[in-house]
């Protein structure tokens, strides 16, 4: 690939979320959300493929801006069952960056309703 100086990577679910209140968007169920779920994927892909150099610095944060919101249901999703009263209580965005002495590196890990 010759010299990496710099890397992004990331995911979409464009198939929406699945139904709220099952394993997917329950914490104590899945771990977390698209962070756990695909982003720490990503990360390590993304670190291996520039030959694993030293981190410097990381920050991140991450958001649940879909849990209340009834176009979060299977019905938008077009899979997974929604459970009423169901639980929603993983994150539905991951944003972080990692630096390392020479770049860096954006991880992006989002669900889209």
């Amino acid at each position: 690939m010759g010299e990496v100086y710099t890397g992004r990577c990331g995911w979409i679910r464009r198939r929406g979320i699945p139904g709220k209140g099952g394993w997917f968007t329950t914490k104590e169920l899945s771990g977390g959300g698209p962070l756990i779920d695909l982003g720490v994927h990503m990360i390590d892909l993304a670190v291996w493929l520039m030959g694993n150099p030293k981190q410097v610095a990381v920050s991140g944060a991450t958001y649940t801006k879909f849990a209340n919101n009834d176009i979060s249901d299977s019905v938008h999703s077009q899979f997974g069952e929604k459970q009423e009263n169901g639980t929603f209580d993983v994150e539905d965005l991951a944003i972080g960056f990692i630096r390392f002495g020479w770049s860096l590196s954006l991880l992006r890990s989002m669900a889209l309703i």
